[in-house]
């Protein structure tokens, strides 16, 4: 298991550079910082890979990619089409935990060129952890039961078919602070013969790579030949020779910079591992885990237990192990391996355990509170912001499992932005805005071992919008339906483009909560617009399209013609017989989205623009008065805040 905190990620050319790329195994990406002078180059093309993108998706910004072969099959069909452009190519890395179970393989046909480089790195001062789970033959290993799990985060491993996986998110791994520098073939029983297997694919790996060089791979190689032939004759002694040699070649290697420290630290204790193995193993001491960091109260945890073998391998020890409580008065234990807590204080839970003729014993402490870190929450004064006005700071309080409020002081408390390029935080929770757009801030905090997130929306606005004569932007409802805090939004007109954003809560039930970006238009029995709306957030059931109202009444009938999750399109309307809203459904459409709202006396007909022509795709009926308020509505639900683009916005009358 490797992960990786994302900085630029390239060679001079080629893109991923360093220990693991290729190597055979399955093994992940250890990356290296290009120093080269394409590095500070601008590139003229970006895809963005996100944990949360799909492969489906064109690899943009608002529509990432989910994988890194996703990238790179997309920049190879561009480089089939044509050249690399001037500047070339990057691949942002958004932030988060990309998990991976294979290696990431690139070629010569993966290169860049002179002044067009192909780069991939993590996006701009968002944290990247590339995490991967090593494959392991089920023929050469085994577990006992209490070791494999399918659907828990306890359990050291997944079963896959044939195939055994060490879990990267168990709790277990998580709490062996040096987890990430144990080679996979250190962690369970293998046979010899696996781990000698490992061990050749890691010098073929590091040669590949170039962490090894020419002349010391030869005398790997050479070593390598002579303990798979002592292994095969099962001349334990002649093995044992042969590794101890390997571990001197390496390490003199190391010492005269002919091979990297990194392979050194994967090859050294895999060779060492495999010479205990063959000079006679013993058990060494108990591993002990509890797979939670704290506990309230009436609360149960398990205890896990490992043994630690002189060759700093761990081996099953269940069922040959017992667990007492060494604080009785704070948590008690019963025949398996569960504890539970009595009253606040600290339990000490003690794991004794029997192998290969011998005893060890371990002990694990767990503070027993009485009651948990629950929820948290952040507020600040104001979701509207201006490029170059006011900072704000979150301030952010916490509830407890029991209800009570909770101190907030002693946790590790995070912040961070989903866009840095509209609005960044420091760890003080303080926003600073920095372009026109919207993100969501999220805060996490850290306590006792147990996350907990709250998020608040930021709209940044120009610093002085653009409103042409006529036109209007008008905040109604709420942010929440029925809530008390107002709707906060923002329009500008820019080289022909409105961009409009808001934070109210929807469009729907007896009254709005949304920004309506509008004009006013009196005696109009008859009135069409249309626009066509470029881009905009597309989750979480956010929306906008053509909304019009009679009056300025939150509870005034309407009809909104939009797009909103997934671009579906919906015609949504309120009036006498539908006073709580009602709608329509259609197919969904992709962006560029031409939509036409007609209004001929009551009746309300929709339009899908679709090559050149218009597309009648539904009626409503809705009286209204003689004064219309006639523009573009938008709103954010559970996405906190939203933005669209549009333009040819037209209005016209008989």
């Amino acid at each position: 298991m490797d992960s990786t905190t994302a900085g630029p990620l390239v060679s001079r050319r080629t893109v991923l550079k360093g220990a693991g790329l290729s190597a055979a195994g399955g093994t992940v990406p250890t990356v290296t910082q290009d120093r080269s002078r394409h590095a500070g180059a601008t590139p003229s093309l970006t895809f963005y890979v996100s944990p949360t993108g799909a492969d489906s998706n064109n690899g943009t910004r608002t529509a990432p990619f989910a994988t890194l072969e996703a990238a790179r099959d997309a920049i190879r069909a561009l480089k089939s089409r044509s050249r690399l452009p001037a500047g070339g190519v990057t691949v942002y890395l958004r932030g988060g935990r990309h998990e991976r179970s294979s290696t990431f393989t690139l070629g010569t046909r993966d290169s860049g060129a002179e002044g067009a480089p192909i780069v991939y790195r993590g996006y701009h001062g968002e944290a990247v952890e590339i995490v991967g789970s090593k494959a392991l033959d089920g023929k050469a290993f085994s577990m006992e039961d209490n070791w494999v799990t399918a659907s828990t985060a306890i359990g050291l491993v997944n079963i896959d078919g044939s195939r055994h996986y060490l879990r990267s998110d168990s709790a277990i791994l998580a709490n062996i602070a040096d987890f990430a520098v144990i080679p996979a073939g250190l962690v369970g029983r293998f046979s010899n013969d696996a781990v000698f297997h490992r061990l050749a694919d890691l010098v073929a790996a590091f040669k590949g790579t170039g962490d090894i060089g020419e002349g010391t791979s030869r005398r790997l190689y050479k070593i390598l030949n002579d303990i798979r032939n002592a292994l095969a004759r099962d001349n334990r002694r002649a093995a044992a020779t042969a590794l101890a040699r390997f571990v001197a070649v390496s390490q003199n290697a190391a010492a005269h910079q002919t091979c990297s420290q990194s392979a050194a630290a994967g090859l050294v204790p895999l060779a060492g591992s495999l010479l205990a193995s063959v000079s006679g193993d013993s058990f060494q001491d108990v591993t002990a885990h509890a797979t939670k960091s704290a506990i309230a109260i009436g609360d149960s945890l398990k205890v896990w237990a490992m043994g630690d073998m002189l060759s700093g391998r761990y081996v099953n020890v269940f069922p040959a192990h017992t667990l007492t409580s060494l604080n009785p008065r704070v948590a008690k234990t019963g025949s398996g391996d569960t504890a539970t807590a009595l009253t606040a204080g600290l339990a000490r839970l003690s794991v004794r355990a029997r192998h290969g003729g011998m005893t060890h014993t371990g002990i694990v402490q767990v503070p027993v509170r009485t009651a948990l870190l629950a929820t948290i929450t952040a507020t600040a004064g104001t979701h509207l912001l201006t490029v170059g006005g006011d900072q704000l700071t979150l301030a952010v309080t916490g509830a407890l499992t029991n209800g009570d409020p909770a101190d907030i002081a002693p946790a590790d408390l995070r912040f961070s932005t989903s866009d840095p390029t509209v609005a960044t935080v420091d760890q003080a929770g303080t926003v600073t805005p920095v372009a026109k757009g919207v993100a969501v801030i999220t805060a996490t905090a850290v306590q006792d071992g147990i996350s907990a997130d709250a998020t608040w929306g930021i709209i940044v606005a120009s610093a002085q919008a653009n409103i042409p004569e006529g036109w209007s932007v008008t905040n109604l409802g709420h942010t929440v339906h029925g809530g008390t805090v107002p709707t906060q939004g923002a329009a500008t007109w820019e080289n022909g483009v409105w961009w409009v954003a808001g934070d109210g809560a929807n469009i729907w039930n007896d009254t709005d909560d949304c920004t309506f970006l509008h004009q006013n238009i009196s005696e109009a029995p008859d009135v069409t617009v249309s626009a066509t709306f470029q881009s905009g957030t597309a989750g979480q059931y956010a929306g906008f399209g053509l909304l019009v109202r009679d009056g300025d009444s939150d509870s005034a009938n309407e009809v909104n013609w939009r797009t909103q999750q997934g671009g579906s399109l919906v015609l949504q309307y309120r009036n006498a017989d539908h006073p709580n809203s009602w709608y329509m459904a259609f197919p969904s459409a992709a962006f560029p989205v031409q939509l036409r709202l007609a209004k001929q006396g009551d009746v309300f007909t929709a339009y899908l623009g679709q090559g050149g022509a218009w597309t009648k795709m539904g009626s409503v009926t809705v009286p209204m008065g003689p004064d219309l308020r006639v523009g573009i509505g938008i709103f954010a639900d559970a996405a906190l805040v939203a933005e669209a683009h549009c333009a040819d916005v037209v209005m016209t009358r008989p």
